[in-house]
Formats: structure tokens, sequence, C-alpha cells
């Protein structure tokens, strides 16, 4: 739910970083951060020790609002094959 929130905030929009390590954030919750329209300034995003998994890693993948990034975190998340290679070939990198 926090991170939902955080998402619908238009005070993330001001952010360049963000450390959500360990915050017990669910593929929703990681989908509405990539889905928010406030995330497109944020060069660092830190999600490790959440369990994001492959559904998780696909939406942030196909987000449009996270093409800045330069740093991204998802150590210890759940991730498979399929999730890396979306990350590494997905929209993030288009």
């Amino acid at each position: 739910a926090g991170a939902r929130l955080l998402a619908a905030s238009p005070l993330t929009s001001r952010l360049t970083q963000l450390n959500l390590s360990g915050n017990r954030i669910r593929p929703i919750g990681c989908a509405a951060l990539a889905d928010s329209p406030y995330v497109t300034q944020l060069r660092s995003l830190d999600l490790s020790d959440n369990a994001l998994g492959p559904t998780g890693a696909l939406a942030l993948a196909k987000s449009r609002g996270l093409r800045q990034l330069a740093v991204l975190r998802l150590e210890k998340t759940g991730l498979n094959e399929q999730a890396v290679q979306a990350l590494t070939h997905g929209a993030l990198l288009e």
C-alpha cells in the first residue's frame, strides 16, 4: 500500500533517487511505481530485498516513466531469467 501511495503522490516527481530496499513491496506496488507519472526524474531506484518476482520486473521493463534510470538495484527480488532478459533488453533500454 505504501508504494502505491508514493506512486500516486505528485511530491515523488521531485525525487532523483529512491531507496525502497527491504520495504516488503510486492509486484502490485512495483507496478504502481512503474506506471506512475511522477517517477520521470528518478535516476536511481533501489528495490532490493523485496518480493517483486518476474511480474514486478516486467512492469519495470515496460515502464515509460523510468527511462532516465542510470541505477536499478534488484538484488534478492526473486527474478527469473525471463525477467532479467526483459530488463536488459526491454523498454528501459529502448
